[in-house]
């Protein structure tokens, strides 16, 4: 029988006390470990995130998301690394489908993140469905918007630019 793949989380955070426990809460049934690099906090972010069992590291902030990112999956462990947002969270209903993505170490996966909103002039809004009652709940729809959030934890893979850094360029070489 196969062995199960691990998962590391890896977040960056910034006094997100709000926002960081349910994050990490959202995937707890489906990581090995998380990993949090913190760029200054000065909020409860870090007790938080320890609580819910993440080794944090602190990293000053150099002016670019990338470095931070990189310096937190170069702390993963695990096989995996699924890259979160302190205010992001993945729906109970789709943990199975995110362990199965796990099955093959070849693929690298994009995720599509729900920007939810009561603002319809924004481009590609839409109306909200029903389908995720717990995150539309206080918003009247939202826009979409796909990126490279989950993939094996190998040399190479790595994310590029300051601001909307990404892993994809870096996943094409491998």
């Amino acid at each position: 029988m196969a062995e199960t793949p691990t998962l590391s989380l890896c977040m960056i955070v910034k006094n997100e006390e709000a926002f960081v426990g349910q994050a990490i809460s959202s995937v707890l049934s489906v990581v090995s470990e998380i990993i949090v690099v913190d760029t200054g906090s000065t909020d409860k972010t870090i007790e938080i995130a320890k609580s819910l069992g993440a080794r944090v590291y602190s990293q000053e902030w150099s002016d670019d998301f990338s470095a931070a990112r990189n310096f937190s999956i170069s702390k993963a462990k695990g096989d995996w690394i699924l890259v979160l947002d302190a205010d992001e969270t993945i729906a109970a209903k789709d943990l199975e489908t995110l362990r199965v993505s796990l099955a093959d170490p070849t693929i690298c996966w994009e995720m599509t993140q729900r920007h939810y909103s009561n603002d319809y002039r924004l481009s590609d809004y839409s109306p909200k469905t029903g389908e995720y009652p717990d995150e539309e709940k206080n918003y009247e729809g939202y826009f979409s918007s796909s990126l490279v959030r989950l993939f094996p934890n190998k040399a190479g893979v790595h994310y590029k630019g300051r601001v909307h850094e990404l892993a994809e360029h870096s996943i094409y070489c491998i």
